[in-house]
């Protein structure tokens, strides 16, 4: 069952609405622990110019990515990369610089790399008890769907350019949500 919140964002002279669509709505019994909360951050083009570093690093000079790792950060000490070349990568380990995306791939591409990062994801969680936070397009999220049955994603289908600022409100509302 799939139900959705809106929340308006002014921007300059621009207002955007964000649809943060919430796959999966379970109420949460009073004194049960909720859900393990895990972040998959999808890779982004623009990567640093070395051979090889961290994934934290590799990624980092996308503002994007760390808008995307700022929300992350306060949600969930659980946080992946989803990369098009690696699969599913702590933010840890030490890759190597590349130039792939799922973006222009067939769906046979696509559905062959997301039953590889659902098998990683599953040696690692209990799908069936974690919820998935997912930060990326449909590129990233759509093959992975059919694999995890607890997903949210709260930038929806937010066009590149619109994510940003929808990842910065994420983030204060979220870090408000933690005072209280």
């Amino acid at each position: 069952m799939q139900s959705g919140k809106f929340v308006w964002l002014g921007l300059k002279n621009t207002v955007i609405r964000l649809n943060i669509f919430f796959i999966q709505s379970t109420p949460v019994e009073k004194g049960v622990n909720p859900m393990k909360t895990v972040v998959l951050i999808s890779c982004t083009k623009s990567k640093r110019q070395v051979n090889s570093c961290t994934a934290r690093l590799m990624y980092d000079t996308s503002d994007l990515f760390r808008k995307s790792l700022a929300y992350a950060e306060v949600i969930s000490k659980d946080i992946f990369v989803i990369s098009a070349k690696y699969g599913l990568v702590p933010l840890n380990q030490v890759i190597n610089h590349y130039d792939e995306t799922l973006k222009g791939k067939r769906k046979a591409e696509k559905d062959a790399w997301g039953r590889r990062v659902a098998e990683q994801i599953s040696e690692l969680f209990d799908v069936k008890n974690t919820e998935f936070v997912i930060l990326s397009g449909r590129d990233y999220y759509a093959p992975l769907q059919p694999y995890l049955p607890h997903i949210k994603l709260p930038l929806g289908n937010l066009t590149l350019f619109k994510r940003p600022p929808a990842l910065e409100l994420l983030t204060k509302e979220a870090k408000e949500a933690k005072r209280v």
